[in-house]
């Protein structure tokens, strides 16, 4: 009879540790470079993409036709305006004009570039015949037969030799104003058509204060002309241009209004950086502001009437409104924005926050569905650098201008916080991290450090170190915080963690992330450099052991631990790297993707990384609900006659095994010698009603197939499904034949219940003793002296069978401790366990483990492990 007992949950490790391959969830890598828009009315409108491309929807932006492709010739369409369903015009680069007849698809250029070939900024289109276009060079160009002939106003005309490249706009053939963006405020207007122009400086009525009088754009309609400037300044005027007034509110912080459409003399929609978005209903008197959804800066808002409008926003934000922008209806699918913050506070429940515009997604359902990022809930339009989850109820988000705001309902609504980085001037947070449910440290620009004692309600400051940035912060226990930061620096507190300090200088790379798990942390930086470290040698300032360096020196941004040796990273152009082996060696995963990867995250089986362009990657690594206490163990039943006489003719079968005391429902596992086998049973298979095992009893699955070399797999299932959630693994090779107990005799013996290798034994049975292996060391012969370094050698032979010798140097006297691990990060066995003097030295391992059983052929762990080091490599043993 043959025999194979192994937990089933080494299953589930062994899908963590081997993996599955990863996933795109989420992804915009085609958002194109928006130039202009403008819409004839709700259904109807024209967008201007780079490289000339035109888009065009009948359906209000539902869908969108490509009417004209890119051609590539570098030449920029800037400002596009239609007059009718068929009729349209482009002003471009170059002193190029286009104008269509049939709705955009085919363009005649119509620009005199004989005469003019400056870049065109403006256009403003009275009728089919009657066209105003302005520019560099300090010319406003007209037309009065559609393009066929052009008359030019120059600087001669008034124009104080400034290039009128702010934008160009009439309320009719006659009236109009040109602006400049030059830091100056000038403006100009004419009544008659374009005979004379009369010099407007708006600059001495900026708010007193502000520190630029840049203006960005024009608009009229009406009676009314709206100029829109730096500062989120607007000045109205109702005498075409003669006089202004500074309307509505402004700012001295660098916030501009870039965009402003003027529906009627009442109704006015004004936008810019941080989509910082206003209308007045009233001609200027009031104004609201309106809640879009995103931060990042608008380029344009057009609106056919009162009500119906659009706004585009950058990376793909585009919106649409029927309500006078009260409410916002989204026109992409997903935006290319990037993802920074990345939490996972329940098993199926992840939070991502972005870059740019405060933006926050949240799935529910382990990934299968996402709310569309934006910003309605979080507090903030600028940076969110952090997302940190305590549980699932209590969070924390941070990032640009010291923002940090604390959720105590799961992420539902946010509630700004003040602190000594907000106070500060351009402090930005970049790394949070909680201790426990009211430790919690932060850490950003210049150096700042802070730390709250209330789960992030008051924060004080513990270090401003001058110009250096904190990437990341870790706290390693109570009395001991490392921090990573630019230009190569790590801070490391004092034990009363009230105070940094600098521990080391890499010099010009930067500290991007960092995390311990046991004794073992990890730090990565740019240029695709990674370091081990450990407490002990953290709290005695020992340096960094440098482990791998990206091949293309690629920056890697974040660290991820699964367990105790299974670790991820990952970086600049979609990079991912797996350690086996607690970060001593490095492989490189296939990538799904090639944007930039800012944050790695693991939590119930799923591995999830985020980054540019709306990316979100996922990794399944297996199922984290098989229960601990079930054992599996494989009879070959063709020698055992009693066993073949109870459970009738066949040639295998296979007991499952609860050791707890609770029952346990095991439907969903999957029991199979060969991966290719349709024989191959899932649990329940043979009686649909056998899918629970009461505790301390067995569940007998039969298997009618020849298994001789008594191999053994296991894939853990989703219950009723059949989807795999877990990567198949032997568990066993050849099982030897041990003796010809019948089945009966199985269930009482005593001496034969240990598992395949030997680490553990069934809890009622007894283990049978064997040789326990202390590990012999010896001291290496011809070395003379003492190491100046602590170093641990790889092991020799590699792959070794029987034997392997683990060599280690000690510059001091020291304690000692040698043990080994399987992959799936359970020990095997203590080798050593001593004190030593200083010297160098050779442990040897023969392949077996506490009980002085033979292990498995595979990957094994060494860890070596003195009061002040640690280093962790891998071997292969292989019979």
């Amino acid at each position: 009879m043959k025999r194979l007992m192994i937990l089933v949950t080494l299953i589930l490790v062994a899908t963590l540790a081997f993996g599955q391959a990863w996933e795109v969830k989420k992804e915009n890598l085609d958002v194109p470079v928006f130039m202009d828009a403008f819409f004839l009315d709700v259904n109807t409108g024209w967008l201007v993409l780079e490289d000339n491309r035109i888009d065009k929807t009948t359906n209000g932006g539902v869908d969108w036709t490509t009417i004209k492709v890119d051609d590539a010739t570098g030449t920029d369409w800037e400002d596009i305006e239609f007059i009718s369903a068929d009729t349209g015009f482009v002003a471009c680069d170059d002193g190029l004009i286009y104008t269509t007849t049939n709705g955009g698809t085919d363009w005649t250029q119509i620009g005199d570039t004989a005469s003019y070939t400056e870049n065109l900024n403006g256009i403003s289109v009275v009728d089919a015949n009657t066209i105003y276009c302005a520019g560099k060079d300090t010319l406003v160009l007209k037309t009065v037969n559609g393009g066929a002939s052009w008359t030019y106003q120059t600087n001669a005309d008034g124009f104080e030799g400034q290039d009128l490249d702010g934008g160009i706009a009439f309320t009719d053939a006659n009236n109009g104003v040109v602006i400049t963006d030059a830091n100056k405020g000038y403006t100009w207007y004419t009544s008659d058509g374009g005979t004379t122009w009369t010099f407007k400086e708006i600059a001495s009525i900026f708010p007193v204060g502000t520190t630029s009088k840049r203006l960005y754009d024009v608009s009229a309609g009406g009676s009314t002309v709206v100029v829109v400037g730096y500062h989120n300044t607007i000045f109205l005027s109702t005498d075409g241009g003669a006089n202004y007034a500074l309307s509505g509110d402004f700012s001295y912080a660098y916030d501009r209004h870039s965009n402003v459409n003027v529906v009627d003399d009442n109704n006015i929609f004004v936008t810019g950086s941080d989509c910082h978005t206003v209308k007045t209903t009233d001609g200027g008197t009031t104004w609201d502001t309106l809640a879009v959804g995103t931060g990042q800066s608008a380029n344009n808002i057009n609106f056919v009437d009162a009500n119906n409008g659009y706004l585009f926003a950058n990376y793909g934000q585009w919106f649409k409104t029927a309500d006078g922008g009260t409410n916002w209806t989204t026109l992409t699918e997903w935006p290319s924005i990037s993802f920074w913050g990345l939490a996972l506070p329940e098993d199926n429940k992840i939070v991502l926050t972005s870059w740019g515009g405060g933006e926050i997604t949240t799935s529910t359902d382990g990934g299968a569905n996402w709310t569309y990022p934006l910003n309605l809930t979080s507090g903030t339009s600028g940076n969110l650098y952090e997302c940190e989850f305590i549980d699932a109820s209590n969070a924390l988000i941070g990032g640009g201008y010291g923002y940090i705001a604390r959720s105590t309902d799961g992420g539902a609504s946010w509630t700004p916080i003040d602190n000594p980085m907000a106070q500060a001037s351009n402090k930005h947070v970049n790394a949070i991290h909680y201790a426990d449910a009211n430790t919690v440290f932060a850490g950003g620009s210049s150096g700042y450090i802070l730390k709250s004692t209330d789960g992030g309600q008051i924060w004080t400051e513990l270090e401003n170190e001058g110009s250096k940035t904190v990437y990341d912060i870790w706290p390693i226990s109570s009395t001991s915080v490392i921090a990573t930061a630019s230009s190569g620096q790590i801070y490391h507190s004092n034990t009363a963690v009230d105070s940094f300090a600098l521990m080391e200088d890499y010099g010009t790379m930067n500290m991007r992330a960092v995390e311990f798990r046991g004794d073992v942390g990890i730090i990565v930086s740019s240029k695709g450099y990674i370091y081990t470290t450990s407490p002990t040698a953290v709290a005695n300032g020992d340096s960094l052991v440098e482990v791998f360096v990206e091949p293309d020196g690629d920056d890697f941004y974040d660290v991820e631990f699964i367990n105790d040796f299974l670790v991820y990273v990952v970086g600049e152009g979609g990079k991912i790297y797996k350690s086996v082996d607690a970060g001593e060696n490095w492989t490189q995963e296939t990538s799904p993707t090639t944007e930039t990867l800012n944050k790695v995250r693991y939590r119930n089986g799923k591995l999830w990384a985020i980054g540019k362009s709306g990316t979100i990657l996922v990794n399944n690594l297996g199922s984290a609900t098989i229960n601990t206490d079930l054992c599996i163990n494989e009879f070959l039943a063709s020698n055992d006659a009693a066993a073949q006489d109870e459970h009738g003719d066949y040639d295998d079968f296979v007991e499952i095994y609860n050791m707890g005391s609770d029952s346990i429902d095991i439907g969903g596992m999957y029991i199979t010698d060969d991966l290719s086998d349709p024989r191959s049973h899932w649990i329940p298979d043979t009686n649909s009603s056998a899918t629970t095992i009461a505790g301390g009893e067995f569940l007998v699955i039969w298997c009618d197939k020849e298994s001789e070399q008594g191999i053994l797999h296991a894939e853990i299932k989703l219950s009723g499904s059949g989807e795999q959630v877990g990567l198949y693994q032997v568990i066993g090779d050849k099982a030897d034949f041990i003796d010809s107990l019948t089945y009966g005799d199985q269930i009482t013996d005593t001496s034969y219940g240990r598992f395949g290798d030997g680490t553990s034994t069934w809890v009622q049975m007894l283990p049978t003793p064997g040789a326990t292996n202390t590990g012999e060391v010896a001291i290496r012969e011809g070395i003379v002296g003492v190491p100046e370094t602590f170093k641990v050698h790889q092991n020799y032979p590699n792959p070794f069978n029987p034997t392997t010798k683990i060599g280690f140097d000690l510059p001091k006297a020291t304690d000692v401790t040698i043990s080994i691990y399987n992959v799936l990060g359970q020990k095997v066995t203590t080798l050593v366990n001593s004190h030593f003097n200083a010297g160098f030295y050779d442990a040897h391992w023969n392949a077996t483990n506490d009980l002085g059983q033979n292990v498995a052929t595979g990957i094994y762990i060494y860890k070596v492990q003195t009061n002040e080091n640690v280093s962790v490599k891998r071997m292969v043993y292989l019979k």
